[in-house]
């Protein structure tokens, strides 16, 4: 890795960020009963997405991928996807007690 990748970096938070907003314009549309409760959890959620989207795309690039542009954001946009099928892949299914072979 030649240096910090900033600008592809900024580029996935940008894709987080757009996650977290689509999540909260979707939540408004619902009727006011329906809504999520926007706790600590929620505005937690809210900021930790697009961090954990720049993340990811510095975990990408110091394993030497190229990302910018377009892939840099969708890596963003899709960390909440990455994450669950990480952690699908590696911790054991406790609730039925199966682990996926």
């Amino acid at each position: 890795m030649d240096g910090l990748p900033i600008t592809a970096i900024a580029q996935g938070c940008a894709g987080g960020f757009i996650l977290s907003v689509m999540n909260l314009v979707q939540d408004s549309k619902r009727p006011k009963v329906d809504r999520t409760t926007k706790d600590f959890l929620y505005c937690f959620l809210f900021i930790a997405w697009p961090v954990i989207g720049g993340f990811l795309v510095y975990i990408y690039a110091a394993s030497g991928y190229k990302l910018d542009g377009l892939l840099a954001f969708t890596t963003g946009l899709t960390a909440p996807t990455t994450i669950t099928s990480l952690m699908a892949k590696t911790t054991p299914d406790r609730l039925s007690g199966s682990v996926e072979q």
